[in-house]
């Protein structure tokens, strides 16, 4: 808990009050099955996110290097205010893998190659937890999430899905939306298990 409030403090985002006692409260009464979540899938991050944190905010504060470069599509939709996603009104715990690169995780890499519309929503990262991940893989590892592949994230952009990849070649991180039916050898997902 002191290390994502240490971060957040680095980053200027403000936290409500209850912040620490509303994550306390979600893991005493998921315990069990946040053990049970870490042993079947293999998860070996976890995430500590805020509520209703508003996306264009949160993209200004978690950006890096040169910020970000945004596709035409995400952008007709509205750009990070368009985008929604599911549950981040909640304060939450979300468990995750923590690869650089998709291809590197048996249990990412069989995400590679899905079709947007056989993502699984619930249970993969929303844009606003994929922007904490990546800042914070960063911040330990001085390196970047995805630079060699593209990511399927939980978030809608109109019809679309946001898609994610970094750009080394320009030092951003690049948003994008694609269509449900689209699909390639170098895009997939980052499964992840979310408890409120």
């Amino acid at each position: 808990m002191q290390e994502f409030l240490d971060f957040y403090k680095k980053t200027n985002v403000d936290l409500p009050p209850d912040f620490e006692s509303d994550i306390q409260d979600i893991w005493e009464r998921n315990s069990t099955e946040i053990h049970e979540a870490i042993e079947q899938n293999g998860f070996d991050e976890m995430l500590i996110i805020p509520a209703n944190l508003p996306l264009p905010d949160l993209a200004e504060k978690m950006k890096m290097k040169n910020g970000y470069f945004t596709g035409s599509n995400f952008d007709e939709g509205g750009g990070f205010a368009g985008a929604k996603s599911s549950n981040v009104d909640k304060p939450r715990i979300v468990l995750v893998h923590k690869a650089q690169k998709i291809k590197d995780r048996p249990e990412l890499a069989q995400t590679l190659n899905v079709k947007g519309q056989d993502v699984d929503l619930d249970q993969t990262l929303t844009l606003e937890d994929y922007l904490v991940f990546q800042k914070k893989y960063f911040e330990e590892t001085g390196r970047h999430l995805d630079e060699d592949g593209w990511t399927w994230l939980a978030t809608k952009s109109g019809a679309r899905l946001v898609d994610s990849i970094w750009h080394s070649g320009y030092g951003r991180l690049y948003v994008d939306v694609n269509d449900l039916g689209a699909q390639g050898e170098f895009r997939g997902a980052r499964p992840s298990r979310s408890f409120f």
